[in-house]
């Protein structure tokens, strides 16, 4: 009995270490890509947006090619959120913001025409639609 639980625990141990050495298998350079890839995702050439009751005001409507993040600020008394449709973009939204508050969006942007738009009920249909072009 005592030879049994022995090998029992013996290997139940060697299980765990062999299941736990597979999956911590990483090296540094994989990391170190994989949190460049983030933080350039993450952030990108800035653009300030301001959303009211029923307009989109951007800092630029002409920009090159590259990755931007929209930063949007909901100055206007209803909910409002920035939705992007463009060459390599389709539906890309901030969540929907409260009156108040800012969100974030960030997206690469290829040469074309892009729509910025507020996908919030019609407001789209009430003004809220502006044309981007990439160069």
């Amino acid at each position: 009995m005592h030879i049994r639980r022995t090998l029992t625990v013996t290997c139940s141990g060697l299980l765990i270490a062999s299941c736990s050495s597979g999956s911590s298998k990483s090296t540094p350079a994989a990391t170190g890509a994989a949190t460049e890839a983030a933080s350039a995702s993450a952030s990108g050439k800035p653009v300030t947006v301001t959303e009211l009751d029923f307009t989109i005001a951007l800092s630029s409507k002409i920009l090159t090619a590259g990755t931007y993040t929209f930063k949007v600020t909901n100055s206007g008394k209803s909910p409002h959120n920035l939705t992007l449709d463009g060459p390599g973009v389709s539906d890309k939204a901030t969540s929907t913001l409260t009156p108040g508050t800012s969100g974030e969006l960030t997206v690469t942007l290829q040469k074309g025409t892009y729509e910025a738009y507020c996908s919030v009920d019609s407001h789209k249909d009430r003004g809220m639609d502006e044309t981007l072009q990439v160069s």
